[in-house]
């Protein structure tokens, strides 16, 4: 008697595992930066730019990052060279997200000046019992250079900022 009752409940318990195993799904995110091109530079030979990304998790700490990593620079007559490349990923767990701050720079020459802020985008992951969730659009900075996004279904800005002119594609890649 108590081993068919301890059979019961063990099948009952996994049952119920298995199918919130089934619907809580945490979900692998890659963002990249699809294409960027440049219509006009800041500096008469070419910009030297980054990406800092701030990341703003549910439930864990800002992190804040470069791709390329200091001391490193893209330069922008390289650009049509340069596609797919990764500038954020991480897991993001059943019902919680994370907004991400996607800002161009433009590295300063000098040693002691400060970098030029492009432009910025800013994305909100979400993930829905395993469905991920995405809205792109601009973050509210008050010093925010003039940035548009001709087709709010799709991620491209144009970024002004710094007499300057680049064009931004990203993508998202989930696992």
């Amino acid at each position: 008697m108590f081993k068919n009752k301890f059979c019961s409940i063990l099948i009952a318990v996994c049952s119920l595992l298995v199918s919130f195993g089934a619907t809580a799904h945490t979900v692998h995110v890659t963002v990249k930066l699809g294409k960027i091109s440049v219509l006009q530079t800041a500096e008469k030979n070419g910009d030297k730019v980054y990406f800092s990304i701030s990341s703003y998790p549910t439930k864990a700490v800002p992190v804040l990052t470069r791709i390329p990593e200091f001391p490193l620079h893209w330069l922008s007559k390289d650009f049509k060279n340069m596609s797919n490349i990764t500038l954020w990923q991480g897991d993001i767990l059943p019902n919680q997200g994370v907004m991400l701050i996607l800002s161009l720079i433009e590295q300063a020459s000098l040693p002691f000046a400060a970098d030029d802020h492009i432009g910025s985008a800013q994305l909100t992951l979400y993930n829905n019992n395993g469905k991920l969730q995405e809205a792109w659009g601009q973050p509210h900075f008050i010093d925010q250079p003039k940035v548009q996004q001709p087709d709010l279904k799709i991620p491209k800005f144009i970024m002004y900022g710094n007499k300057s002119k680049y064009v931004t594609i990203f993508k998202i890649v989930t696992q």
